[in-house]
């Protein structure tokens, strides 16, 4: 009989416990409203984001490049992001006509793949504000794809844009180093090539799910074709991809996006190990998407285009550390030509 009274007692000092920080969190957290999940604005029958389809190329990529007016649009990517845990209000941004017409000068020079690509499958670019990150990417049927550009990023030079994400990875209390990050020469140092950069990068995601050369991103499970391309990096678990050891140790810390940091001499140190690796950059260290995007992105820039990729250390005006794009490593030298016969059949 003790044995059940104490169960019991237990029992309702669990749920007493429950309730409290149920109630706790209610009141005290700003975000309760905000992350309320309505299941109805996802589901295919209820919102128009699904039905967006293969884009009309009688409107020109450039013209797709525009503020985003669909409520029901904003408020899909809102709980879409939130549900990726980041604390966003997805809301309508603008871009004036001459950096339009500025990107316009800077996309004739594309490839002719990319270009021919941009204008079958990317049915917009909107901007907007509050993204929680630089760009992202949605599909509704892994051929036509919305891209989001965050409007803060418009008004960023490319080395600055770079600097700061990085940054924002690293706890600098306390260090004499600084980071001087390199991604444009000055001639190059313009908002318009961090839109380009980061455009990039993102058409490089839905290349990569297009071709099958990444898993999709849009809630289907499916292996990509060429597996030797992430060879070293990645071992196939049943149906999905997941990093290697030792890379699994060496990168779990770097998150983007994150209040968590690495200390400047972690940072110093997984560079390091960056330079040796099958990884082009750091941000390829995110994940198998990532890693994709990050190889296509490394290719056009700095092959392509010759661009330079720099990561840099410098203390009292001095650079004291300089590692390069993984892209130039012989030993991804694989990976690298399979980018380029990716691109050249677009």
């Amino acid at each position: 009989m003790k044995k059940v009274f104490k169960y019991i007692l237990l029992s309702i000092i669990s749920l007493w416990l429950l309730f409290t920080s149920f109630v706790t969190y209610r009141f005290f957290s700003n975000s309760w409203t905000e992350f309320k999940f309505d299941e109805n604005k996802f589901k295919r029958s209820h919102n128009p984001i699904w039905t967006i389809g293969t884009p009309t190329t009688q409107i020109p990529f450039i013209k797709r490049i525009s503020s985003c007016n669909e409520n029901y649009i904003l408020e899909f990517i809102s709980l879409e992001r939130q549900l990726q845990n980041l604390k966003v209000d997805v809301k309508s941004g603008l871009i004036n006509e001459g950096l339009i017409n500025q990107f316009k000068i800077v996309y004739d020079k594309w490839p002719d793949g990319l270009k021919r690509f941009s204008e079958n499958h990317i049915s917009n670019v909107f901007i907007v504000k509050n993204l929680g990150s630089s760009g992202y990417t949605f599909t509704a049927n892994d051929s036509s794809f919305i891209i989001f550009i965050n409007e803060d990023i418009l008004k960023e030079r490319p080395n600055d844009w770079f600097n700061r994400t990085e940054g924002d990875c690293i706890q600098n209390k306390g260090s004499s180093f600084l980071i001087n990050h390199l991604i444009e020469d000055s001639s190059n140092n313009s908002p318009v090539y961090t839109l380009e950069n980061i455009l990039i990068h993102e058409v490089g995601h839905c290349v990569g799910v297009v071709e099958g050369l990444t898993p999709t991103f849009d809630r289907k499970i499916r292996l990509p074709n060429e597996l030797n391309f992430y060879d070293g990096t990645y071992d196939v678990q049943l149906i999905n991809l997941e990093l290697k050891s030792p890379y699994s140790e060496i990168f779990t810390k770097l998150k983007y996006y994150s209040p968590e940091k690495l200390t400047f001499n972690e940072y110093s140190l997984m560079l390091d190990e960056l330079s040796n690796s099958p990884f082009p950059t750091t941000y390829s260290t995110q994940g198998q998407l990532e890693f994709f995007a990050e190889y296509f992105y490394s290719y056009i820039h700095c092959i392509l285009q010759k661009r330079p990729f720099e990561y840099r250390f410098i203390n009292n005006n001095r650079i004291i550390k300089s590692v390069g794009n993984g892209i130039y490593n012989q030993n991804n030298k694989s990976r690298y030509l399979l980018i380029e016969k990716t691109i050249n059949e677009l």
